[in-house]
């Protein structure tokens, strides 16, 4: 009977040990912040070049041509740290204005997100989170030969006159 209590205690003594060196994965949590600002010609592309600071500090490019964003799309933002995979949760807002006197134009989008965890990759791997993108372009359109603004939807923007700007910012909780 001693031997077998003494064997228990052993191997329970093993156990609490293992368990004390095995600990979970420990988690950073902070407000990530993503955004680019493009003027003139860069402006009129697609394609904004993000950088990461926050729980995960990294750069990563990001393409705004496609479809506009619709509830529950799920969106990966690819980055030199991995994908962090964005849902769309809420019906994105759209605001467009303009001054038909001097041509100038604004478009925002804005779009709340959650994180996808179990499909973001690499430092982004599990992680979750939610927040907001905010997308803005304004510029100023070309002008008709009768002076008026040309407001066709194949008008482009005068070039030096183009403004994007690309931010997101909401809580992250990463492992570590």
């Amino acid at each position: 009977m001693i031997k077998s209590v003494t064997a228990v205690a052993a191997v329970l003594g093993l156990a609490g040990l293992a368990a004390a060196c095995s600990s979970s994965p420990s988690t950073t949590t902070g407000t990530e912040h993503f955004s680019s600002v493009l003027q003139g010609q860069a402006a009129l592309g697609n394609s904004f070049p993000l950088t990461y600071t926050g729980p995960v500090a990294t750069k990563g490019t990001f393409n705004t041509s496609g479809p506009a964003p619709r509830v529950g799309q799920e969106v990966p933002f690819k980055t030199d740290a991995g994908n962090l995979e964005l849902k769309v949760a809420k019906i994105p807002v759209n605001t467009q204005g303009g001054n038909p006197k001097t041509c100038v134009f604004k478009a925002d989008t804005v779009v709340d997100y959650t994180v996808v965890g179990s499909k973001s990759t690499g430092k982004f791997a599990g992680a979750s989170g939610s927040g907001t993108v905010t997308v803005i372009f304004s510029g100023t359109g070309p002008r008709l030969a009768n002076g008026s603004c040309n407001e066709s939807s194949s008008a482009e923007p005068i070039a030096s006159t183009a403004y994007g700007s690309f931010t997101g910012i909401g809580p992250l909780t990463v492992r570590t």
